[in-house]
């Protein structure tokens, strides 16, 4: 353990501390310990002559160990024989010692992209005595534990750069709540943010351009992102019509490639126009349906109609009605209003015998709900009231008073669409 802490230098620019921490890690950390979603880095691998067995046993070594974790390009492939080192790939060189030197060694050195330091590991022994092919790969087994996990190694080696260099991210990303905004003419949505790194770092302090395509604006074009990576605009629209709100992030990776912030860096926006809301619930032999829509978006009048069918031992038919209902011109979620809807129908009632008509009201609260970005329209409380006409046999021709209480089902979506026929061209 000793021997090989002084054999594996690993550096980063800014604190020697974090040298032998390097060092720990690559003794200690296994290829899959990490915890994080950034892409692979690519390694690039120079060819040698036929002369270099040990280089090449070396970095045969050192790559198929860590295979897993890190992409390894070499030059003796075809398709890159003939080109240089990119921008985003690190360089692993390998050198071994002259022929006739009195030890037998090889050394192996990681660089990033701009020629800094990443890591280097190096072996050597007396051949006196031993088997050539035997000890070339001991050697090459020496530096190959050295060099492993090596996509660790060059994590530490990027987040040094990041802590210690401005606008410095491994692969940043947006992540934004809510992911869609649907909202009414004049209300105020307001759209949240957190950037972070693929390693769930914290990207404090970073200045974030907010840009509009569309109708309606943003209260800010430029947003700095506090102590925990997060943010937060405020959108809204005097006219109804479509919007895509742009998170844009420009940073610099370590290895000096200039990139964008994925991840959620779009939002749609979705304000006023005509808006319909259509559902059916059956539940213990009732079954009701309901049409309701406004031509002014989520506020302003709405206007619907609906149905009850009745499949009960003491209530059979359905009932027709029709009524309309207020939203404010701005709802805010929770708003609720007094919705009444005339009623009426023919039913049987097998208890008292005959066909009957139904005249009465449903009276009611209609309540808007936003969920993740998503309009609800739902209904609580009330009743049907009214009256059935009714001719019963050796009676005569009554009227009987009849009222029951209504159980809703859950809230429906509201769906915003270009034109109703409703509302006309």
């Amino acid at each position: 353990m000793l021997v090989r802490l002084r054999r594996v230098l690993v550096h980063r620019p800014t604190s020697r501390m974090l040298l032998l921490a390097a060092a720990l890690v690559a003794l200690t950390a296994p290829a899959t310990s990490l915890a994080e979603s950034c892409p692979a880095p690519s390694v690039f691998i120079p060819s040698y002559g036929t002369e270099a067995w040990l280089e090449t046993l070396a970095l045969n070594g050192v790559s198929n160990a860590n295979a897993a974790g890190v992409r390894f390009l070499s030059s003796l492939h075809p398709a890159i024989a003939e080109r240089s080192l990119r921008g985003d790939e690190y360089l692993l060189s390998a050198q071994q010692s002259a022929p006739d030197a009195e030890l037998r060694g090889v050394a192996l050195t990681l660089t990033d992209p701009r020629g800094r330091p990443v890591a280097h590991a190096s072996a050597s022994a007396d051949p006196t005595g031993r088997d050539p092919s035997d000890l070339d790969h001991e050697l090459a087994a020496e530096v190959t534990a050295a060099l492993t996990p090596m996509r660790e190694l060059i994590r530490v080696h990027q987040r040094a750069i990041r802590s210690s260099e401005p606008n410095v991210a491994i692969y940043a990303s947006f992540h934004a709540a809510p992911t869609a905004l649907v909202l009414a003419v004049e209300q105020r949505g307001a759209l949240r943010f957190e950037l972070r790194d693929c390693d769930d770092f914290v990207l404090a302090e970073r200045t974030v351009q907010v840009d509009l395509r569309g109708v309606g604006d943003v209260d800010r074009r430029w947003v700095e992102s506090d102590a925990a990576g997060a943010g937060a605009i405020t959108y809204v629209s005097d006219r109804s019509g479509d919007a895509t709100i742009y998170l844009i992030y420009p940073f610099e990776r370590p290895e000096g490639v200039t990139a964008l912030a994925d991840g959620d860096t779009l939002v749609p926006v979705t304000v006023g126009g005509d808006v319909v809301v259509e559902h059916t619930e059956a539940g213990a032999g009732v079954v009701a349906h309901g049409r309701s829509h406004s031509c002014d978006g989520l506020g302003g009048d709405w206007s619907g109609t609906s149905s009850l069918t009745f499949d009960l031992p003491e209530v059979r038919g359905t009932l027709h009605g029709s009524g309309q209902f207020t939203f404010p011109a701005a709802p805010e979620p929770g708003a609720r209003t007094a919705a009444s809807w005339a009623m009426s129908g023919t039913l049987i009632l097998p208890d008292v015998g005959g066909a009957v008509d139904f005249v009465g009201n449903w009276s009611f609260e209609a309540v808007l709900h936003e969920r993740d970005g998503t309009w609800l329209l739902g209904s609580e409380g009330g009743t049907v009231s009214g009256s059935v006409v009714a001719t019963i046999p050796d009676v005569g021709r009554i009227t009987i008073p009849m009222a029951w209480p209504i159980e809703h089902g859950p809230p429906a979506a509201v769906a915003f669409v270009e034109q109703l026929p409703e509302c006309g061209p």
